[in-house]
């Protein structure tokens, strides 16, 4: 098999070769996450049986914290590079609940080995500086994060709360409201998994006028700045629809609507700048006669 740079003679290697670098990151996130398990359980070991009986300089207690916040983010890159668009409250995120579960528990865990490390090498002869040395970087670091992810976990309720609010505005009756509900979490959860590239939902209100809404994925790889995303309306529509697109998540880019027929609509993005790394838009679907 030829890699990069020539005949890669060695299977595994050109095993390796055939995963993203991001993916090999968020496979190695977990071995990480051991590794450091593994390190504060042998210094609370140390600690209970009273080897850690020297506290640490005021330096040396400022060099732990940085390292301890450095590590966390860097376990962290290393686990969302893989799905850039994981992760239950981080900045472009609405995983599906698998995901989002596997990232919560990895956050409690970075978040709960941090505390471990740290606490193991707190003394009660510490100076108050070096306690606030110690503890202040990663304490810093990780409300900065769960911040983040609660406002991302709030705006995800509220976008679903949203739109079933807007079915009730459209005449859908009760029934149909709770039938469509699972699939609106649905569609809400699984728009930017790696598996889901349209996800539409078709209703009709009460005088019989249909109505389309969902979700569009579309990948640019690195340096591509230009997209275009095809929607099929099968059956058709009654007559001319009236489209309305609204970008959900990714980097800012220009959309519009180049052609909107009964039977299908054409939708073309252009990004705002050129990215080195591939990105990820989601789009917000609805059409109506």
């Amino acid at each position: 098999m030829a890699g990069r740079y020539g005949p890669t003679a060695n299977p595994r290697i050109a095993s390796l070769l055939r995963f993203r670098p991001e993916q090999l990151a968020q496979a190695a996130a977990p071995v990480m996450l051991g590794l450091l398990g593994l390190l504060a359980a042998v210094l609370l070991w140390r600690r209970l049986a009273g080897a850690l009986s020297e506290p640490l300089s005021t330096p040396a207690m400022f060099a732990a914290g940085a390292t301890l916040t450095a590590l966390a983010a860097l376990l962290r890159l290393a686990w969302y590079s893989g799905n850039r668009r994981g992760g239950y409250g981080t900045p472009q995120s609405a995983s599906t609940p698998s995901s989002a579960r596997s990232g919560m528990l990895f956050d409690c865990g970075v978040s709960g080995l941090l505390a471990a490390v740290a606490a193991s090498i707190t003394l009660p002869t510490n100076t108050a500086a070096g306690l606030l040395l110690l503890w202040g970087p990663p304490l810093l670091g990780e409300s900065v994060w769960w911040a983040a992810a609660l406002v991302g976990l709030r705006q995800q309720r509220v976008g679903r709360s949203r739109w079933l609010g807007w079915l009730g505005g459209q005449g859908v009756a009760r029934a149909d409201q709770t039938a469509c509900r699972g699939s609106i979490v649905a569609v809400s959860e699984q728009a930017v998994s790696e598996q889901t590239v349209q996800h539409i939902i078709r209703t009709r209100s009460a005088d019989g006028k249909e109505r389309l809404t969902g979700w569009l994925r579309l990948d640019f790889a690195p340096g591509q700045r230009t997209a275009v995303a095809h929607v099929a309306f099968c059956p058709p529509m009654d007559g001319q629809p009236v489209l309305t697109v609204r970008q959900r998540s990714g980097p800012a880019c220009r959309v519009k609507t180049a052609q909107a027929l009964p039977y299908g609509a054409r939708v073309e993005l252009r990004l705002v700048q050129e990215h080195d790394q591939a990105q990820q838009v989601v789009l917000e679907l609805e059409a109506h006669c």
